[in-house]
């Protein structure tokens, strides 16, 4: 029968998420000149993350040298790249990495994202023209938030939750020339982070479900103890 015609059916509620929360994970060092390494690190292993939503905030300035008659703008996909390299580990092994994610992000974008959408506008892609970043030119400051599946393709086919230790290691460019375009040759760019931050959502569940994972996890430790035992032997 087609669920248009149950109408005597019992409503069924999905109970077993109580909350989502966002929450800020900053780097240990706040360096970001260019060769810098910039580690985001989450060591809460219980906490039950979705990392497929999360988010790499960046924040600084784009200023014209004062003797210049042009124009300045960012170019498509400016955020990535600001970045050399972006890899991402769990519990101390390397799930993914992408080498220039500036250019590897700006062709999957133009191969596999629609022309409608605009999501991706504040975190400085967009397709195949238009308003790049959230760009102040009267305070020269900006401010773009781009999605981790943007930059990692593991994010882009792995929807489900995350648990364990994790990190976060980007690479800052060598040069940030690809970041942005002048007008006129008298014109150049001085282009400084301020901020890089990682927003992720914690996933709270209910206790019924809590105590399926945590009985879940003893055991697959139990049997991860076993082979190691074996192997050593």
């Amino acid at each position: 029968m087609l669920e248009e015609l149950q109408l005597f059916q019992d409503p069924n509620f999905d109970e077993s998420i109580v909350r989502e929360e966002v929450r800020t994970y900053y780097p240990f060092v706040k360096s970001f000149g260019n060769n810098d390494e910039v580690e985001i690190a989450i060591y809460q292993q219980d906490s039950i993350l979705l990392m497929s939503e999360a988010a790499i905030i960046i924040e600084g300035t784009l200023k014209k040298n004062a003797t210049g008659t042009g124009t300045i703008e960012f170019t498509n996909n400016a955020g990535a790249f600001l970045f050399d390299s972006i890899s991402y580990e769990l519990n101390g092994k390397e799930v993914d990495k992408v080498r220039d994610p500036g250019t590897v992000s700006l062709l999957k974008g133009y191969l596999c994202y629609e022309k409608e959408d605009s999501s991706l506008s504040i975190g400085g892609w967009n397709y195949p023209e238009g308003h790049l970043v959230t760009y102040d030119p009267t305070k020269s400051t900006f401010y773009l938030r781009i999605p981790l599946w943007h930059l990692l393709g593991f994010f882009h086919d792995y929807k489900k939750i995350i648990f364990g230790k994790q990190i976060l290691r980007l690479i800052r460019s060598r040069t940030d020339n690809n970041c942005f375009k002048v007008s006129k040759d008298d014109t150049n760019g001085e282009l400084t982070i301020t901020n890089i931050e990682l927003k992720v959502k914690h996933v709270f569940l209910n206790d019924v479900i809590k105590n399926e994972f945590a009985i879940s996890n003893k055991h697959r430790q139990t049997d991860l103890n076993a082979v190691q035992t074996m192997g050593t032997a």
